[in-house]
């Protein structure tokens, strides 16, 4: 008997982190705090719940009446996503009886929207089919002369967006880099990436017309935190024919910004 009663402990247990490990719902706390947990409650506490489970029927999107709804994955007609959980469903009727859907991934943030359309089409500009809503918000800002082994650390985690986009300066040039891949991770920035800035100089004497190009290679360490890897900063002037290069770079950081 007691030897059953570990075994069945011992699976309630496993159990119990088997749970935990997976990502938090509504209908699973996994790894998320209390506090957290009380506030994923209060945002579905007003929304309509969409019945799940096995036995539960397979309901479209296009279908669904107006009002706040929250669904799990036996919707479909939904955007696809590599998270695909809880979603946020806001349905509005708008002219002529069509419908504005606005869905939201619970696990992501990202959002989308579309019109269902079901009257007089000449005056609607909504999207026909499914919309990505962008958010942008500002993960670091400050006036940074990037040099190599610079960590930049970020206020969120890397897995949060999609893309980043760096604001900088070069001299007085002042430009802007996003970087993006599109692959199957959960976000879209590689681990390690570069950029490059370009500036032209000519002081009308025949030893000063040049262009240097500055890259800036960067790597992912940890979850929030980029390190400057390496500098490239090429010259080239058009007068002597003669090119440098050394890792001085003359890139100036003032923001990063996350797109989701």
């Amino acid at each position: 008997m007691a030897n059953e009663k570990d075994a069945k402990l011992l699976l309630r247990s496993m159990k119990d982190l088997k749970n935990k490990m997976l990502p938090s719902t509504i209908q699973n706390a996994g790894l998320m705090q209390a506090k957290d947990k009380r506030t994923l409650d209060s945002i579905a506490k007003y929304r309509t719940g969409i019945p799940n489970g096995e036995s539960a029927p397979t309901i479209d999107v296009t279908d669904i009446k107006p009002g706040l709804w929250v669904g799990w994955q036996n919707i479909t007609g939904l955007p696809k996503t590599l998270q695909a959980y809880e979603w946020l469903i806001d349905v509005n009727q708008i002219q002529n009886g069509s419908k504005l859907i606005r869905a939201t991934n619970m696990a992501t943030g990202s959002s989308w929207k579309k019109v269902i359309i079901t009257g007089d089409t000449s005056t609607l500009i909504y999207p026909r089919d499914w919309q990505r809503e962008y958010a942008e918000t500002i993960l670091w800002e400050g006036d940074l002369i990037l040099t190599e082994g610079a960590k930049i650390t970020l206020i969120d985690s890397f897995k949060h967006f999609d893309s980043l986009i760096f604001e900088y300066r070069d001299h007085a040039n002042y430009g802007s880099a996003r970087v993006h891949v599109a692959d199957n991770s959960v976000d879209g920035i590689p681990d390690e990436f570069s950029f490059s800035s370009r500036n032209v100089a000519d002081t009308f004497t025949d030893d000063m017309i040049f262009v240097e190009f500055n890259e800036v290679h960067m790597k992912q360490d940890g979850n929030n935190v980029l390190d400057v890897s390496q500098l490239s900063h090429v010259t080239v002037n058009f007068h002597n024919g003669v090119t440098t290069v050394d890792n001085k770079s003359q890139v100036i950081l003032s923001e990063i910004i996350g797109v989701r």
